[in-house]
């Protein structure tokens, strides 16, 4: 089936504002936005710490789109929902929307035992990593392929997982898909450094596929009008509600949304998480708890407050079969390069921004040399590296940036780099496989203080700490850590928040870094409520 289907490139020397252009492009015009798509937004753009950015868009209406979201559950078959499309053994339920050839390909894959490492190359497979005009022109290295949301409770179909003896039951369920992936047949991407527009779809030069083709020329044809009308109308690139709005405080924005744990909770939390170190099952436990709230009245104009309190250079938003995810993650999880580059950037050690330059930059040298916070960030690094040395060519695994300081809007950061080369027969899906999750939301050893965080957390963690992105057909991967992001449906909206537990932590500052981290999303979520 691969032979059929081709990707086709249209470069434009136009770039249109990313939410003007989300409006016309996957709204369809409509000022709530409130047609299926993603956007992958890098509203920094031009990153002092990750370089060229670019924006996606992928409209989920193409003639070939396919939508696969499945649950991890304990239900036996008999008790999953009708309408889902098929599960498998491990107590997996799959729902795989669309009625063309690709989606039915996707769907005679998902057979027993079946991981989403699976269907995932099996997505891949249907373009040859030469059909089609978008690689080396398309800078970015997306050239469609998969985009979307990976859930942390995906850590279940991992093999290190699987074939753990000790692996408790999962006592949580999430309310949220655990993963949302759109194998998209069209985008838009915006290089925001030259200003340049790439639309991109999938199509045929199959006879067969006459129709399929000529729809795909026809979007691509009205996309490049829209694009060179924005362009030219130069659109400003506003929120709905303006930021400057958004002069809330964390107290007035967190009376509406709640956390699983109240603040001595959380400090026994952390209490049992160090008896776990001295016992010697863990060095470093990435402990979170979730805040939940109303559901979002306008998840788009939500996401706007939220990119311009809190721009970064990976941000997101979905909306894809009622979920909504908002996303304003400042920390790279996977980077593959076609040419087989993998780099990764844990984030370990958090401190809060100041207006005041003589106490900020005392924060910001205070991170760079606190010993706790360099052993939370060097216990992350060693962990990548042995993940990634699972698909790494040998000798190839290096750290050439260890505890850098990154500072953004609301924190600065400490970030480490990790890089390897690819190893000969393994892929980007391979490399997603032996690293998910990441190391910075776990700790480590990742597999037994995995099974301890189990045991602390009151919920799921669903969406929250997996990863955002995508995996294109030509064997690129770029992928995000899901934090800062919030989740909501037509009932609730929540985001979770966490930090990492070693030996000399405190419980007063560990839920310190709680509130600190909460304060972007605060921020925002009041701010548009404020607008109501």
């Amino acid at each position: 089936m691969s032979n059929a289907w081709r990707v086709k490139l249209r470069e434009v020397d136009a770039a249109a504002p990313g939410v003007a252009a989300f409006r016309r492009i996957v709204g369809n015009g409509g000022e709530s936005a409130a047609q299926e798509g993603i956007w992958l937004d890098s509203s920094l753009q031009q990153s002092e710490h990750y370089g060229r950015t670019f924006s996606i868009l992928c409209p989920a209406d193409g003639p070939l789109n396919s939508l696969v979201r499945l649950w991890i559950t304990d239900a036996p078959a008999s008790d999953v929902a009708a309408g889902r499309s098929s599960f498998s053994s491990d107590a997996t339920s799959w729902s795989i929307t669309g009625n063309s050839p690709v989606a039915e390909h996707l769907r005679s894959c998902v057979n027993a035992p079946s991981s989403v490492f699976h269907v995932l190359r099996a997505g891949l497979e249907l373009v040859g990593s030469g059909s089609g005009e978008a690689q080396g022109a398309n800078p970015s290295g997306f050239n469609l392929g998969w985009i979307g949301a990976f859930g942390y409770e995906l850590k279940h179909h991992c093999e290190v997982i699987r074939q753990s003896p000790t692996a408790v039951p999962r006592p949580h369920r999430s309310e949220y898909p655990d993963a949302m992936l759109m194998l998209a047949d069209r985008a838009v991407i915006t290089d925001h450094a030259e200003s340049r527009s790439y639309i991109l779809a999938l199509t045929s030069n199959d006879p067969a596929h006459s129709e399929v083709a000529a729809q795909q020329r026809e979007w691509m044809d009205w996309v490049e009008t829209v694009i060179r009308e924005l362009a030219s109308a130069g659109s400003a690139e506003q929120p709905d509600a303006h930021a400057s709005a958004a002069e809330a405080t964390p107290s007035s924005s967190s009376a509406v949304y709640r956390f699983d744990h109240s603040r001595e909770e959380y400090f026994e939390c952390v209490r049992s998480a160090q008896a776990s170190i001295a016992a010697g099952d863990t060095y470093e436990l990435c402990l979170t708890t979730t805040a939940e709230g109303p559901a979002l009245e306008d998840p788009f104009a939500t996401y706007q407050q939220l990119r311009a309190t809190s721009p970064v250079p990976y941000g997101a938003y979905m909306n894809l079969a009622g979920t909504h995810v908002l996303s304003a993650s400042p920390e790279r999880f996977l980077k593959v390069t076609e040419e087989g580059t993998i780099s990764a950037k844990p984030i370990k050690g958090t401190r809060g921004r100041s207006d005041d330059a003589v106490l900020d930059g005392a924060w910001r040298r205070d991170l760079e040399t606190n010993p706790k916070d360099r052993a939370e960030n060097l216990m992350i690094v060693d962990l990548l590296r042995n993940d990634l040395s699972v698909v790494a060519a040998p000798g190839s695994v290096r750290v050439p940036t260890l505890f850098g300081v990154e500072s953004y809007s609301h924190v600065h950061q400490l970030v480490s780099t990790v890089e390897a080369q690819l190893a000969e027969g393994y892929s980007a899906v391979d490399v997603l496989a032996a690293a998910f999750p990441g190391g910075s939301m776990t700790g480590a050893p990742k597999v037994r203080t995995m099974e301890l965080i189990e045991a602390l957390e009151r919920r799921a963690r669903g969406l929250y700490s997996g990863c955002i992105g995508w995996m294109s057909f030509a064997g690129a991967a770029d992928l995000s850590i899901t934090i800062r992001t919030v989740v909501g449906n037509e009932r609730a909206s929540t985001f979770g928040v966490g930090g990492a537990i070693v030996a000399d932590s405190t419980p007063e500052g560990e839920w310190d870094e709680v509130v600190v981290k909460s304060q972007a999303l605060l921020q925002g979520l009041h701010a548009t409520r404020q607008q109501r």
